[in-house]
């Protein structure tokens, strides 16, 4: 459905529900959304944000949208979190997998330009990895039940890690850049400290085979070759928080990521100050960037 969110168009919930995992969960706005909701709209009357909720009446809607957009996949939930089983995201990622093409007359060389593109952010990033290695068995044991391994990260799927400061930074962003996807995104939203991303993870030098430990060319062909094989985050988005209990953001925190982003060469997306700012009246006239990387599909 249409959204406010700033940096997406359109938001897609077929697995919704979570559990809190981190300080930035402690006033989150999505598990209120669902309380709402509670009974309604295939939420559940009791429970009504329980991890891995399945919404089978909801995959195919991308399918139905003829006009290509951003797509924020499980903006009321983590799709990686433990409880959701891989069979549902399989179906999910079967249909972003998808291309979507709205007629007969497009020439084989424009048909990409008609895709969607999905931004899943998740604050599990190593679900992501067990993902992988459960379809890679699958398709090796010859099950038709899965997506081609070199498949399942096209140009148009993006993948993104939610960090509210230095430590989840930390923890998962070294996860987010063993994912062989086209795209990484951070999402440093609530900003509730400050981070610094500049001399490992928006720096051109850093080495996935020391992160990763391993070699995902392996059965990933093309992606990555060798141990010289260096990799960035490509995007990253801030925001203040919103909601009761808001939490105090600095601006100087904000202003010294935009910069990183900017000395980087990278696309930086602030979304906004928070709702403490307003409660507080204080006024930030700074004019903050709101870029985007580039689509490769578009």
């Amino acid at each position: 459905m249409a959204t406010k969110i700033e940096w997406t168009e359109e938001t897609w919930n077929p697995i919704t529900g979570c559990s809190p995992i981190s300080s930035g969960c402690d006033h989150c706005y999505a598990m209120r959304m669902a309380r709402r909701l509670a009974g309604r709209a295939g939420y559940p009357k009791i429970h009504p944000f329980r991890p891995g909720t399945y919404h089978e009446d909801k995959i195919k809607a991308p399918f139905h949208w003829r006009k290509p957009r951003m797509v924020f996949v499980g903006s009321m939930g983590d799709m990686f979190h433990p409880a959701v089983a891989f069979e549902h995201i399989l179906e999910v990622w079967t249909t972003m997998t998808r291309l979507i093409i709205p007629g007969p007359d497009v020439p084989p060389e424009r048909r990409n330009d008609y895709n969607h593109t999905y931004q899943i952010l998740t604050k599990r990033p190593r679900e992501i990895l067990n993902f992988i290695e459960w379809n890679r068995d699958r398709y090796e044991r010859g099950s038709e039940d899965c997506i081609i391994p070199s498949k399942l990260f096209p140009p148009w799927i993006w993948i993104g890690v939610t960090a509210e400061h230095q430590g989840t930074a930390e923890d998962r962003i070294p996860v987010l850049l063993e994912i062989p996807a086209a795209l990484r995104f951070v999402s440093v939203e609530p900003m509730i400290g400050p981070i610094d991303l500049e001399h490992v993870y928006l720096s051109p030098g850093f080495l996935v085979d020391v992160l990763r430990g391993g070699n995902w060319g392996s059965y990933y062909p093309g992606k990555f070759t060798n141990h010289s094989d260096m990799t960035t985050i490509d995007w990253v988005i801030c925001g203040g928080e919103t909601g009761p209990g808001a939490r105090w953001i600095n601006p100087h925190w904000v202003h010294q990521l935009a910069r990183q982003c900017r000395e980087a060469g990278k696309p930086f997306f602030f979304k906004k100050w928070g709702d403490w700012m307003k409660r507080n009246g204080k006024i930030v006239p700074d004019q903050m960037p709101r870029e985007y990387p580039r689509r490769e599909n578009q």
